[in-house]
């Protein structure tokens, strides 16, 4: 354990440090439903705990709402939404949230980048210190060594999984409608390519991205059509499979249906399209993915890092 973590003699340090006064305030899919959580992260857009508090930063996704504060004379505006949590234990909430052990697919990436982004928005506001900033990095450090040790990894995700689905629906003649062109979107389209497809169409505000992934990818750019957002509906109503990975506020799909698609994945926060739009219609507020990976992490190694963890924490 020592060799492990203690090598880089500031980490320990760092660990002291944050003990003494972080407070984490939380909820997350496992305390109250994905709507929910939803709702509480649109009731609070515009007044984020971290966008007037010095001392602080926020943790905000599709499954969850963290707010994670150092010192600060002020707690959130509603405690009743969520639990709190001090000290050591909420210490050891953060790691665990860096190590993947509390998202809905167990070792998954993209709450690892999601937390690095939230501390270094927080200190890119000058809400944080560059101590408590590297502090906080220092956790991620922790969560990197631990999650290559004991084998908290898996490349599995959101969109591997419709990559799942799609692929009992798609053949030589199916038409298939990617919508975004961030990190899930590369994803998907990496996993799919070698499945059956007639016609790839493309939606999104940044062609030249999506140029640009179609040469990363290999995926035959022969069968890609590429559309902008604002010529976008009468393209989606020709697709077969639609595939949906992009952040958005309001959209015009929300009020549409699609009938000729035989599955719809929508991987979006908010969601892009609404319930009822199709007959399979998946998103991640009503599917529990979990249940749909091939490889989950191993129970044991769950064990083994949650008992790393508490051992760290004896030794601070």
């Amino acid at each position: 354990m020592d060799s492990l973590f203690f090598k880089k003699k500031e980490v320990a340090e760092s660990l002291k440090r944050l003990s003494k006064n972080i407070i984490s305030y939380y909820v997350d899919y496992k305390l109250m439903s994905k709507n929910a959580i939803h709702e509480l992260n649109t009731k609070t857009k515009n007044r984020q705990f971290q966008n007037n508090i010095i001392g602080a930063f926020t943790l905000s996704t599709c499954l969850r709402q963290e707010i994670y504060s150092f010192g600060s004379k002020k707690s959130v505006d509603d405690e009743n939404y969520y639990a709190c949590l001090s000290g050591k234990l909420a210490l050891r909430r953060l790691i665990t949230i860096a190590c993947g052990l509390h998202s809905e697919i167990i070792g998954e990436k993209e709450i690892f980048l999601q937390l690095g982004n939230s501390i270094l928005f927080a200190y890119d506001q000058s809400l944080i210190s560059k101590m408590l900033c590297s502090d906080l990095l220092n956790i991620l450090y922790i969560a990197d060594e631990l999650k290559k040790k004991f084998s908290i990894q898996t490349d599995e995700n959101y969109s591997t999984v419709g990559v799942s689905i799609m692929a009992g629906f798609a053949n030589s003649n199916s038409t298939l409608c990617i919508i975004g062109s961030g990190y899930m979107a590369h994803v998907f389209i990496k996993n799919f390519k070698s499945i059956e497809y007639k016609k790839i169409i493309w939606i999104s505000r940044d062609i030249d991205r999506l140029k640009k992934i179609v040469g990363i990818t290999g995926v035959d750019k022969d069968k890609v059509v590429y559309v902008e957002t604002k010529d976008a509906i009468k393209y989606i109503q020709e697709a077969d499979l639609i595939f949906a990975a992009t952040n958005n506020t309001d959209t015009p799909y929300r009020r549409m249906l699609f009938p000729k698609a035989k599955a719809i994945i929508d991987v979006s926060y908010p969601s892009l399209f609404s319930e009822g739009c199709n007959s399979n219609f998946i998103s991640i507020q009503n599917t529990f993915f979990e249940k749909l990976i091939s490889k989950p992490v191993d129970k044991i190694s769950i064990l083994k890092v949650e008992k790393a963890i508490d051992k760290l924490l004896k030794i601070i």
